[in-house]
């Protein structure tokens, strides 16, 4: 952050100040934030001094891009905390011969919970010795 100028930086520390970050995957998507939008806005300044009408449409379409990337970054942050959408990871060993059940659980916006997203039972998996990547 510091290489692409102090004022990248203290961009940064005043984004994820201003959306009261709470934990450190918020900060960094701050600081993604700040380095685009400087991106965009540095693209956009340089237009008024471009001569070369082939190099124009290229600063524009990147200033273009920079702006749709910062947009969807304010996007997640928003879905982040909107949804409360949690992902646990559990792990579960399996001996040689057992069976697995593997679920998984989804949101339906219109019935709530739904454990079984597709008719019929929830896969099962055989361990086998020399098995890999079970």
């Amino acid at each position: 952050m510091i290489q692409s100028g102090t004022d990248v930086a203290a961009m940064a520390l005043d984004a994820s100040l201003s959306i009261q970050a709470t934990n450190s995957l918020e900060k960094m998507l701050a600081h993604q934030l700040a380095a685009v939008h400087k991106l965009a806005m540095e693209q956009m300044g340089r237009l008024s001094y471009e001569r070369d009408a082939a190099v124009e449409p290229k600063r524009i379409n990147a200033a273009t891009r920079c702006m749709a990337v910062y947009q969807q970054g304010l996007l997640t942050l928003h879905k982040i905390r909107q949804n409360g959408q949690r992902i646990t990871v559990q792990y579960v060993n399996v001996s040689n011969g057992s069976r697995a059940v593997i679920a998984n659980v989804q949101q339906d916006n219109v019935d709530g919970l739904k454990a079984w997203p597709r008719k019929g039972p929830p896969d099962a998996v055989t361990v086998s010795p020399g098995v890999a990547g079970l």
